[in-house]
C-alpha cells in the first residue's frame, strides 16, 4: 500500500505501508509512552499534560529512530524495531503537522489550510484522529487510546496510552506542580480510589478504548 490510500474519487487519507508497518507503529508508540515514564522528570518540552504526551507518542512513531532522532527528543538508547514503512513520509508529506483539527478526511491541499496542524488536544484527538473501537478495556491493544470526559472546564477530556496491560498517562499540571507521567496496570485502574477513573461500564465519565484512525486494520 502507497503511505495514501484511496477514500475515493479526488479524497485521500493517511496510511501506512500494510498490516506489518501498523504492527511496528504500535510498538513503537507503546514504547515511546513507557520510555517517557523511565526518563521523567526530564520530559521532553511539549509533554506538559496527557494531550502532550499523546501528541509526542503519536507523532515519534511515524519517523525514522536512530541515533540523530534520539538526541533530538531526548531519549537513550533505540530497541531493536523496525520503523513503521510510510510512517516518516507521512510525517513529511504533512510538516509535521500530523494531527487533524476539523472534520473530514483528507484532501490535497488540506496540509496548508489548517486542518491539520502540529498541535491538537485531547478532545480534537478523539474526534478527529481516532476512532472508537470497545467500550472494554480488555479489548485494547498496545498503542490504543482511553478517552475521558470530566467536569473540568479548563481541560474536560482525558487520555491514556495503552501498552502491554497497562496505561501509561500525564497527570496534568496542578497549582504550582507540574504534574507526572504515571503507569498502572489494568487491574490498578479498574480499582483507582477515584470512581471517575475506572474503565467501567456505569462510569459516565469514562468513554471507551479508542484507536487511531491510521491504524485501519485494527
Amino acid at each position: 500500500m502507497m503511505p495514501w490510500a484511496a477514500a475515493g474519487q479526488g479524497a485521500w487519507r493517511p496510511g501506512l505501508d500494510g498490516a506489518a508497518a501498523e504492527k511496528a507503529f504500535r510498538r513503537w508508540a507503546a514504547w515511546l509512552a513507557e520510555a517517557l515514564y523511565a526518563v521523567q522528570p526530564d520530559l521532553p518540552d511539549d509533554v506538559k499534560d496527557c494531550s502532550g504526551l499523546v501528541r509526542f507518542c503519536y507523532r515519534e512513531a511515524l519517523r525514522r529512530h536512530d541515533r540523530e532522532w534520539a538526541e533530538q527528543v531526548g531519549l537513550d538508547g533505540i530497541p531493536a524495531m523496525p520503523d513503521a514503512a510510510g510512517g516518516a513520509r507521512i510525517h513529511a508529506l504533512l510538516g509535521g503537522a500530523v494531527f487533524r483539527v476539523k472534520p473530514g478526511e483528507y484532501r490535497p491541499g488540506d496540509e496548508r489550510n489548517g486542518s491539520y496542524r502540529h498541535f491538537a488536544d485531547a478532545g480534537h484527538l478523539m474526534r478527529f484522529n481516532c476512532r472508537r473501537v470497545a467500550g472494554e478495556i480488555e479489548s485494547a491493544r498496545a498503542a490504543d487510546l482511553l478517552f475521558y470526559r470530566q467536569l473540568e472546564p479548563r481541560q474536560p477530556f482525558h487520555s491514556m496510552v495503552v501498552t502491554e496491560g497497562r496505561v501509561v498517562y500525564h497527570t496534568g499540571p496542578e497549582g504550582g506542580w507540574a504534574g507526572e507521567v504515571r503507569r498502572l496496570e489494568f487491574d490498578e485502574l479498574r480499582r483507582h480510589r477515584q470512581a471517575k477513573w475506572r474503565p467501567v461500564w456505569g462510569n459516565p465519565n469514562y468513554l471507551g478504548v479508542f484507536r487511531w484512525k491510521i491504524l485501519e486494520r485494527g
